[in-house]
């Protein structure tokens, strides 16, 4: 049977996650700002698709078991800056430079956003279950 983690163990393993959102977002914007290749752009941009996707999976796994109230508008706003990083991931096939800065800034203020509010909210939700 699953056992979810403690609530501290929960919102550390969050801010874990998060962290290595932040370090795939540097990458990528490190390539982008270096003028590097379209297919190693696409290549982290697939990366950071993998690790948002796991992420997030985890995160909605975990508002599952702790009864989230929020938890469909959560997974709405997670497909939402999925959907954005895919654009991105599009805009390298197409060579599309002078967008490709504008959806990174997109991406990266609308992550910052969700941990801002949402996720905060669902860490909140968390500590006060205990």
């Amino acid at each position: 049977m699953f056992e979810s983690p403690s609530a501290g163990k929960a919102i550390a393993d969050v801010a874990h996650q998060h962290a290595r959102l932040a370090q795939n977002i540097i990458a990528v914007r490190h390539s982008l700002d270096q003028g590097g290749e379209w297919a190693d752009l696409a290549l982290q941009l697939d990366d950071l698709i993998e690790v948002l996707s796991d992420h997030f999976s985890e995160e909605e796994s975990l508002m599952l078991t702790r009864d989230y109230p929020a938890t469909a508008e959560h997974k709405q706003q997670h497909a939402a800056i999925l959907q954005r990083v895919r654009t991105l991931r599009g805009q390298c096939e197409n060579g599309q430079s002078e967008l490709a800065p504008v959806l990174l800034d997109f991406i990266q203020h609308s992550l910052e956003r969700h941990e801002g509010t949402a996720d905060q909210a669902f860490e909140q939700f968390i500590a006060e279950l205990g």
